[in-house]
């Protein structure tokens, strides 16, 4: 993710930064459906096949991989065939 929220609020694109605080920040934001906020493919990572729905579980994953746990899921068939 590693994304910044500018300083009117608006969500930078992720620049190759590895940060838990704007990540987790960036990811409560969609969350919380801020206009403002990252994209949903870049927060939604429950389940394996992307769901397009945000909620605490993937907050949680987000904060899991930070402490180095590895990703619980197989991944599945990607959304788009390919």
């Amino acid at each position: 993710l590693a994304g910044t929220f500018d300083t009117s609020g608006w969500w930078n694109a992720p620049d190759g930064s590895i940060n838990i605080a704007s990540d987790v920040l960036g990811a409560l934001a969609k969350f919380a459906g801020a206009p403002s906020a990252m994209r949903k493919v870049r927060v939604d990572v429950e389940p394996a096949t992307p769901d397009q729905l945000i909620n605490i579980a993937d907050i949680l994953h987000i904060v899991r991989a930070f402490q180095g746990l590895p990703y619980p899921f197989t991944p599945g068939e990607p959304p788009c065939g390919g």
